[in-house]
């Protein structure tokens, strides 16, 4: 790990240099567990180095606490989707609640579409798509 953050601390610097941000990714290997994740982002402490949040890249039972851990570092975030229900909804991710969390954390950057399910993409984009706008900005309803 401390190589890692050596190493984060000096592509850090290049960034700057070149008016870049650098994000990691909740993804895996040493991204996969949100609080070592956070741990490299604060060790690093650099404005130039946040988080790009996948809403789909959490371990089983950690998603929120993870979203919330998070999402203060978030300067770019993936909307994940594979199935949905028949009102719309992705089956196993709760972006109502999701996108609450984002957005009392302040972020307000991009929401990039990934769509990961069978089917015709483009059917499965335009639904992931009508899904984030249902629930972005979130209602403060019930949250």
């Amino acid at each position: 790990t401390e190589r890692v953050i050596d190493g984060l601390r000096q592509a850090v610097k290049l960034a700057q240099a070149a008016d870049i941000r650098l994000a990691l990714e909740n993804h895996w290997g040493l991204t996969t567990e949100p609080a070592a994740m956070l741990r490299l982002v604060q060790e690093v402490n650099s404005p130039w180095l946040g988080v790009c949040l996948d809403l789909g890249n959490f371990p089983p039972g950690q998603r929120l606490a993870g979203i919330e851990l998070l999402a203060p570092y978030a300067i770019h975030a993936h909307a994940k989707a594979g199935q949905f229900t028949a009102n719309g909804e992705e089956t196993q991710i709760d972006y109502r609640t999701e996108l609450a969390i984002l957005s009392r954390a302040g972020y307000r950057g991009p929401l990039v579409i990934e769509y990961e399910g069978d089917g015709d993409p483009a059917v499965g984009i335009q639904r992931t798509r009508d899904l984030v706008m249902r629930h972005w900005p979130p209602s403060s309803e019930g949250v």
